[in-house]
């Protein structure tokens, strides 16, 4: 057991380090308009939010996608929110889209989703 353990352990710290590799060489390269890695674009809300998006907070994002946790589907809906509140106006054509179609009467059910093309962009681009 302690065996399997010391792997388990030496396999992150190698993940680790890969990551922190990786951001390190995104980070010397910098950042220019057409840089569209999720590194990136990660290490851009970085410089405007450099309390939040630590480098242990982006090299959990690439973690969770690489190991496949349980936690995937939430991590996915963080990063949506995520680009949500770093786009408004995205998140305002989003709204509006939904109020027209919608409503704010009752919930959305399957059969509303072939009414909210742009909500369907945004969710496709997401995953």
């Amino acid at each position: 057991m302690g065996y399997e353990l010391e792997e388990s352990e030496e396999c992150w710290r190698n993940m680790d380090e890969f990551l922190q590799g990786l951001i390190s060489e995104h980070r010397n390269k910098g950042t220019t308009s057409s840089s569209s890695t999720m590194i990136d674009h990660l290490l851009s809300l970085q410089e405007s939010q450099p309390e939040y998006y630590t480098d242990q907070i982006i090299k959990g994002f690439p973690q969770t996608i690489f190991t496949a946790g349980t936690d995937t589907s939430s991590v996915i809906l963080e990063w949506a929110m995520s680009n949500f509140l770093n786009h408004p106006d995205v998140l305002k054509k989003a709204r509006a889209e939904f109020d027209d179609e919608i409503g704010q009467k009752r919930l959305v059910d399957e059969t509303d989703l072939h009414k909210l093309p742009y909500l369907q962009s945004i969710i496709s681009e997401t995953l």
